[in-house]
């Protein structure tokens, strides 16, 4: 199989979503819960939000997938302090009657459960599913009952919807975090926990970068050195990650080794991964576009926890490339805006390939053998950059890089060359040129 064709049969990793062939906990139907008389109305709330936001995202990701919603193919955990929902792939896929619309489905659900909504409530777009989680707030959580002004954070939502125990906080800015949490039941995996970054996007062009990322990520859930994602829950203007915890990012080990020079085994260890991490992205057919230290990502291998047992892993996906063969069921993002400071001196282009993520990683790497950025180039905004005024630049860097590692300079100063065609065309090259050094 080719990996073009490898990449088109990608998971579809919404939450909710299973297999009856790979299920790794017990459940029942809602069906059976409700003849058991076990259902609270505050419980019954969180079902539907689990129920809403499913059917919702189905309709936006794969509008003939959910084809129906009785209570008797709606899931809960046999726990019953979750009230996370499943449906199961093969219920959708064996249903061979006609298909009845999203909003159908879910007003009959609703109506079938006592809920007296009016049909509009339930139309498929973002004005009415903000209007039916804040009906289903309200009736969640407490401060909503009081105060119907009050906005639920990301945590509260976590906790108490997804009845999740958060470890600690990896980042925190005002519209992304990333936040430890004990591994959840639904998440089929060994490890003790996980990650979940939190998303607010605040225009549509934001949320054409996070499908994006979706979107890549379950095409490339194969991947060894690409970040996973176990699956994914978008509701209104947030959007959550349930992703595998990495140990560390570039930057932090650099920050860890501050000035003092790596020692030439770390070093060749690491460039090696970064490249085998980017080739295996760029063999899909995928340019990230926003390679930086932030963005690349470490794990140990062994109990040893030395750097020469560390394994790369790419993550953050969202101003990446996406190939022609995945843009079909997506819209690709009609601008590209990556990081100032890492972007090369052609700036934004109508097209993408290998010389773009390669001038990224020549930087990083510069970056790393000299332990800092260039100062004048972190500051510097308008893009393309005159070659004069880019040579006047990095002349200083290029002098420390050929003093002290006269051994790799020619490879840095290609890498980093100016004019995208005079850089190496594939990472083979770079590979190659790496595997010769001692």
């Amino acid at each position: 199989m080719s990996a073009r064709e490898e990449i088109k049969n990608y998971p579809f990793l919404l939450k909710g979503i299973l297999r009856k062939d790979n299920l790794w906990f017990e459940v029942e139907s809602l069906q059976e819960r409700l003849k058991r008389n076990l259902v609270k109305i505050d419980y019954l709330y969180k079902i539907m939000f689990h129920i809403t936001i499913l059917v919702f995202e189905c309709s936006q990701r794969k509008n003939n997938f959910l084809k129906t919603l009785r209570i008797d193919q709606i899931y809960l955990s046999k726990n019953e302090k979750y009230s996370d929902v499943f449906i199961f792939e093969e219920d959708q896929l064996n249903f061979t009657q006609e298909q009845q619309p999203p909003q159908k489905l879910l007003f009959n659900l609703f109506h079938s459960l006592g809920f007296d909504l009016p049909y509009d409530c339930f139309k498929i777009n973002n004005y009415s599913l903000e209007r039916l989680l804040n009906h289903l707030f309200i009736n969640i959580f407490e401060e909503k009952k009081k105060d119907k002004q009050v906005i639920i954070t990301e945590a509260q939502i976590l906790q108490q919807l997804y009845n999740i125990e958060i470890i600690g906080n990896n980042y925190n800015q005002s519209f992304s975090k990333v936040v430890v949490i004990k591994k959840p039941f639904y998440i089929n995996s060994s490890a003790d926990s996980i990650v979940v970054k939190w998303v607010k996007f605040k225009t549509e062009e934001e949320r054409a970068y996070l499908k994006t990322e979706i979107k890549l990520l379950e095409s490339l859930s194969n991947c060894e050195r690409i970040a996973k994602l176990y699956c994914y829950d978008n509701f209104a203007d947030q959007q959550f990650f349930f992703m595998k915890h990495y140990d560390k990012t570039l930057e932090q080990l650099n920050n860890e080794i501050g000035q003092q020079q790596l020692n030439w085994g770390d070093l060749m260890h690491l460039i090696k991964q970064m490249l085998l991490a980017l080739k295996e992205l760029h063999s899909k057919g995928i340019y990230h576009r926003d390679l930086k230290p932030q963005n690349i990502m470490f794990e140990y291998i062994s109990e040893n926890r030395i750097i020469q047992q560390m394994k790369c892993v790419l993550i953050d996906f969202n101003r990446s490339k996406m190939p022609n063969y995945l843009q079909s069921q997506s819209r690709e993002q009609t601008f590209y805006e990556g990081t100032p400071q890492y972007q090369p001196p052609e700036g934004t282009q109508d097209k993408y390939g290998p010389p773009y993520d390669i001038w990224q990683l020549g930087y990083i790497i510069q970056c790393m053998l000299l332990r800092k950025n260039n100062s004048v180039f972190s500051n510097l905004r308008n893009r393309p950059i005159e070659q004069q005024e880019y040579d006047q630049i990095f002349q200083q860097d290029q002098i420390l890089v050929k003093t002290n590692y006269k051994n790799l300079s020619s490879i840095i100063f290609k890498m980093m060359h100016h004019d995208p065609q005079e850089r190496p065309k594939e990472l083979q090259e770079i590979e190659e040129f790496f595997n010769k050094l001692v």
